[in-house]
């Protein structure tokens, strides 16, 4: 155990970097021209953050592409507005999407979104991990106080015996 903060560490970078990669790898996707095909409109009645039923629009954006001379179709949330989402992608336009070479039927039209919730993860990640090193951290420093408490009043296992 006397190594664990170093392993962590370590666990901690390797966590970091994989994920920044993982997060900044949408950029390199290649874009491709797709073309909207329709904006659904559904209703949510759930606000996770707050745990309350909430009753919200969200518009999604259905579009289609060609990679790799196979045709894909996908939908993407585009927020809570249908009027905006309407004037943004209106039905028939071409768009840019980015579409990952090694999952053709994964795309995106934002790739911000991609890098968002990769960045969130992150951040997920390093509060998980400075929680774990901060209670090993606080156990070994409990443990190291507590022998040397014992060590400066000369209690131990002979002076246990003479009580």
């Amino acid at each position: 155990m006397k190594y664990w903060p170093s392993v962590a560490a370590i666990a901690f970078v390797l966590a970091c970097a994989f994920s920044a990669g993982a997060a900044a790898w949408v950029f390199f996707w290649p874009q491709v021209p797709a073309k909207v095909t329709d904006i659904t409109v559904n209703m949510a009645y759930w606000d996770i953050m707050y745990r309350t039923p909430v009753r919200t629009r969200i518009c999604s954006v259905m579009y289609e592409y060609d990679y790799n001379a196979h045709k894909f179709t996908s939908a993407e949330q585009v927020g809570p507005s249908n009027d905006l989402a309407r004037r943004r992608y209106p039905k028939g336009k071409q768009v840019t999407c980015w579409v990952n070479p090694f999952q053709p039927d994964q795309s995106t039209l934002n790739p911000m979104t991609k890098f968002g919730a990769s960045l969130v993860a992150l951040l997920t990640a390093s509060l998980l991990t400075f929680a774990v090193c901060s209670v090993q951290f606080g156990r070994r420093d409990a443990a190291s106080s507590n022998t040397s408490e014992d060590q400066t009043k000369g209690v131990g296992s002979a002076g246990a015996s003479n009580g």
